[in-house]
């Protein structure tokens, strides 16, 4: 019988992450996890047509995917089904020259604002399922960290 002692089982514990970065070429940012690799070519880019991901991009999407998987994952625990779900993610960044690096704009960058609209289907009333996703919400690791550092809002609309 395994004995559970906080985040341990059996002497592992399994709330320690990590993550291992190259950059080899002094261009393109390796990341690798336990099971899988991406690459980072920018910390941001204002390019429409660039071809990679840049990390705000990455960051920002982490933020909407893990607000969504949670929400279908735990409502379904609360007897509530989400058959369909979509969301939106805007932001706005302070001070973007400097993080490009132009020349003559020294003040720091910053997120001034998260706004997430996450758009659902499910069974029952529109009322109580936002009220329950909106208190899902504190449950989610990523959301708690940045909720402590800027404006972040997230609004469900239970779409028929």
């Amino acid at each position: 019988m395994s004995k559970i002692d906080g985040n341990a089982l059996e002497g592992i514990d399994y709330s320690l992450f990590s993550l291992r970065a190259t950059m080899n070429d002094l261009k393109n940012v390796h990341i690798y996890t336990a099971n899988s690799s991406f690459v980072v070519d920018s910390s941001i880019s204002f390019d429409s047509e660039a071809e990679n991901i840049s990390a705000i991009n990455y960051f920002m999407g982490s933020l909407l995917s893990s607000i969504m998987l949670m929400s279908v994952k735990k409502a379904k625990k609360r007897d509530v089904i989400i058959e369909e779900i979509e969301g939106k993610i805007e932001f706005k960044l302070n001070n973007p020259l400097n993080a490009l690096d132009v020349r003559g704009y020294y003040e720091n960058s910053y997120i001034d604002y998260i706004d997430i609209k996450i758009y659902y289907y499910a069974d029952g009333d529109e009322e109580s399922n936002n009220l329950l996703l909106t208190q899902l919400l504190d449950e989610n690791p990523i959301y708690n960290l940045i909720k402590k550092t800027t404006s972040l809002m997230v609004n469900f609309d239970l779409v028929i």
